[in-house]
This record gives C-alpha cells, structure tokens and sequence, in this order.
C-alpha cells in the first residue's frame, strides 16, 4: 500500500513509499522509502550498519518507520497530494 512518510509530525511529509509489513513492534511498520521529497531530513531510526542517516540516502532501502508518521495514500487528505505533485518527477 503506498503512504507518504512524514518526521517529527504529520504534516512534515519528507518521503513517498510502500509499506511492507506491521513489525508487531509497538507503534512501527516496516515501508520501503520510494521517493524523497526532502533529502536532508533525518531518518526516525538510522540504518547505522549502513551509514544512512539521511531520507535522501535510504531510497530503495527497508526501513522501519512510526505508525503515527506514515500516512496511507488511500485516506490522504487533499494538501498532502497536492504536495507530492508538487514534488514529483
């Protein structure tokens, strides 16, 4: 299912990707981070092993991501599309 991926709030959305899966892990899915919207903005949990720290430098990579901060496009209210045409390539 695609979603915009926000930070630090809702509103702030930094990213278009597809969640996978729910970990079970309290409050977290597991998405694939597709499009960065804002490159410098930090990720909510770094892949250390592997350097990523920043949105821009996680495309294509799995990552776990707050429930509360992924958006599903499916019930995305209108600004947030707006936004991402506005972004989009």
């Amino acid at each position: 299912m695609s979603c915009f991926l926000a930070v630090d709030n809702a509103s702030n959305i930094v990213a278009k990707g597809t969640i996978l899966m729910d970990t079970n892990e309290e409050g977290l899915l597991q998405v694939v981070l597709e499009i960065c919207l804002h490159r410098e903005a930090l990720l909510p949990f770094p892949l250390k092993e592997e350097f990523i720290t920043e949105v821009g430098d996680a495309v294509g990579h799995v990552l776990s991501w707050p429930r509360h901060l992924v958006i599903r496009c499916s019930v995305t209210p209108r600004k947030y599309k707006t936004l991402y045409k506005k972004y989009r390539v």
